[in-house]
């Protein structure tokens, strides 16, 4: 392997370190970032920073939120279902559109099994 590409290598690894300190890596790239970190200092040092990170995170109280927040977040998942809704209303008239295009198009060509839907 080339030094350029040992460095973008390095960088791509490094990238992972902080997922991979969370366990939010997949089998695939977990892997080459315990073999990376069994010869790297500069990165088992990276990793011992985020685990004390996270520790001290743990730790601290999770305030409460607010109110407002509380009924902001609500809201946004009302919007949600009524998109989810909106598209499945979209998604029923066209498949209605195109059952009566195909039943529109068949009677144009004659076919007698399909104008009888």
């Amino acid at each position: 392997m080339t030094e350029a590409a040992a460095a973008l290598e390095h960088a791509r690894l490094q990238e992972l370190l902080a997922a991979f300190v969370d366990d939010e890596l997949s089998a695939n790239d977990s892997g080459p970032v315990e073999k990376h970190l069994r010869t790297c200092a500069r990165c088992q040092r990276e990793v011992a920073l985020h685990r004390t990170l996270s520790r001290a995170l743990s730790q601290e109280p999770v305030p409460a939120g607010s109110f407002r927040l509380r009924r902001r977040i609500e809201q946004m998942g009302q919007r949600g279902r009524e998109r989810v809704e909106r598209f499945h209303s979209y998604a029923a008239m066209g498949e209605t559109n195109a059952r009566l295009y195909e039943t529109l198009r068949a009677r144009k060509a004659g076919d007698p099994r399909r104008t009888s839907e």
